[in-house]
């Protein structure tokens, strides 16, 4: 027996989806799609991110590769590896761990993207040209993601 994929018109019906596992999904053009595990590399860079910004904010506000943002365009939301989050965001994220285009931006948001031919990190800097596409996160802040002239994988976060 063949089972349909779901089709979500909203972003609101995708967060009430709950398939019963820890998949974690991307939301494109209303179809989930899985994501893939993250490389050794990625998780190492994530791992030593995490240990050098723990001492200056703390457990509390420092959230892995699980925490779900919700940004314009397609995909609907993305995984980052490593995110420092406002305090305001402890509370709204017990519930459901996503941070939606309606509330304050992140204070960071790091996704590295290693190059398979290159062996390097590959993570925009908040420099990076005015040229660059700008996905909107929302009024709060003016902030914006930014994404890395040659991975679409690295969205930090800039103001």
């Amino acid at each position: 027996m063949v089972q349909l994929k779901p089709r979500f018109q909203s972003f609101e019906a995708y967060l009430s989806y709950d398939d019963g596992t820890d998949t974690l999904y991307e939301l494109f053009n209303g179809e989930l799609i899985a994501v893939a595990p993250e490389s050794g590399m990625n998780v190492e860079i994530a791992n030593l991110l995490f240990t050098l910004f723990l001492p200056l904010v703390g457990h509390r506000r420092l959230r892995g590769h699980g925490l779900e943002l919700e940004v314009r365009g397609e995909p609907r939301n993305r995984y980052p590896d490593l995110t420092i989050i406002r305090e305001e965001h402890i509370a709204l994220l017990k519930a459901r761990n996503t941070i939606r285009l309606s509330m304050a931006p992140p204070l960071l948001v790091t996704d590295p993207s290693i190059s398979p031919k290159k062996g390097v990190c590959d993570i925009a800097h908040p420099s990076a040209p005015a040229t660059a596409q700008r996905l909107n996160f929302g009024s709060a802040g003016g902030s914006s993601l930014v994404p890395c002239r040659r991975s679409r994988s690295c969205f930090p976060l800039v103001s």
